[in-house]
C-alpha cells in the first residue's frame, strides 16, 4: 500500500522512515528528491507491504512532489515545531488536490522531536486533527525511537484491503523514477 510522508523540510520525515525501517537515526542527509522504501508488516492476521514515499519538503521540489501523491492509501503528516505545524494545511491541500474526491488517503500526524520542548500543546494538535479528518496523532522522536514503531504499526493496522487499489503502480502510472533512491 502506498504511504507518503509529507511536511516541511527538516521536520524529520527521512529520519522517521529510517527509524521505522532500520531502527537507526541519521539526521545528516537532507532529502533532495522523493525517495521510496518498503517494509512488510503483519496486520489483521495478514501481511501488508507498505510502499513508503519520503517526499522532499524543500520549496524547489514541491512541483515534482505532487505527482507522487496520487493514489496514496495513507499519508503521514510530519511536523516538529510551530512553523512546520502551521504549514500542515498547505500539505493537506496539496495532497487532497492530487487525489480523486472519492479516494482521500487515511491521515496520521506525527509530531516529531518529542525529545525537545513542545512548541504546540496537545489540545491544539487534537483540534487540528478533528478539523482536518486526521485519524490519530503521535508525539514521536526519530532520534530516540520513542513511539515511532507504534505509530507505523497503527497506520498499517488502520489500512483496509480497499485502500490497496493502487498498491503497486504499473509502469504507466508510476511517477518518473529518475529521482528515486531506495533506502
Amino acid at each position: 500500500m502506498k504511504v507518503i510522508l509529507v511536511g516541511e523540510a527538516n521536520s524529520g520525515k527521512s529520519s522517521l522512515l529510517m527509524r521505522f525501517l532500520r531502527d537507526r537515526f541519521d539526521s545528516s542527509v537532507p532529502t533532495v528528491a522523493p525517495e521510496c522504501a518498503s517494509r512488510t508488516v503483519e496486520a489483521h492476521s495478514s501481511t501488508i507491504k507498505l510502499c513508503m514515499w519520503d517526499i522532499a519538503g524543500q520549496e524547489r521540489f514541491r512541483s515534482v512532489a505532487k505527482s507522487y501523491y496520487r493514489n496514496a492509501a495513507a499519508a503521514l503528516l510530519v511536523c516538529c515545531d510551530r512553523a512546520s505545524f502551521n504549514a500542515l494545511p498547505y500539505w493537506l491541500r496539496e495532497l487532497q488536490q492530487a487525489q480523486p474526491s472519492d479516494a482521500q488517503p487515511r491521515l496520521v500526524l506525527l509530531f516529531n522531536k518529542c525529545d525537545e520542548p513542545a512548541q504546540v500543546d496537545d489540545a491544539e494538535i487534537a483540534l487540528f486533527c478533528a478539523r482536518h479528518n486526521v485519524e490519530r496523532w503521535y508525539r514521536v522522536s526519530a532520534k530516540t525511537g520513542e513511539r515511532v514503531q507504534e505509530a507505523f504499526r497503527y497506520l498499517a493496522e488502520s489500512l483496509r484491503p480497499s485502500d490497496a487499489e493502487a498498491d503497486e503502480p504499473s509502469l504507466e502510472q508510476a511517477p518518473p523514477r529518475r529521482w528515486c533512491a531506495v533506502l
